[in-house]
């Protein structure tokens, strides 16, 4: 499974998401247990400080569920988010994250 952010590796050796870096270092101290780091655009690479939003974690879960959800591709388990409408559209349930994944998942289903 592929993974949706970007890792930066410390001088310590640990592995850290760089999303959540840039926010503590904006703020000058740890995230907090309750704390996560929103992406305003959805896309989990643009961590420029402008796309990015402090939000307790309770608040997140509750925006993502309003406005749709993240499912894994059907083929390669890469999360994919699915708005309500595409939610109500589709017969199968089953969402991919590109063509190339839909392709091949057809292909092995023998569709």
């Amino acid at each position: 499974m592929k993974y949706k952010y970007t890792k930066v590796k410390l001088p310590n050796g640990k592995t850290v998401d760089r999303h959540r870096l840039i926010m503590e270092e904006y703020l000058g101290r740890l995230l907090e247990p309750e704390e996560e780091v929103h992406h305003c655009n959805e896309n989990k690479k643009d961590d420029t400080l402008e796309n990015l939003e402090l939000v307790l974690k309770v608040v997140h879960r509750q925006e993502h569920f309003r406005t749709g959800i993240f499912l894994p591709c059907g083929f390669c388990s890469t999360e994919v988010y699915c708005s309500p409408g595409r939610m109500r559209q589709s017969k199968l349930k089953i969402f991919f994250c590109d063509r190339h994944c839909r392709n091949n998942y057809q292909g092995a289903k023998g569709w």
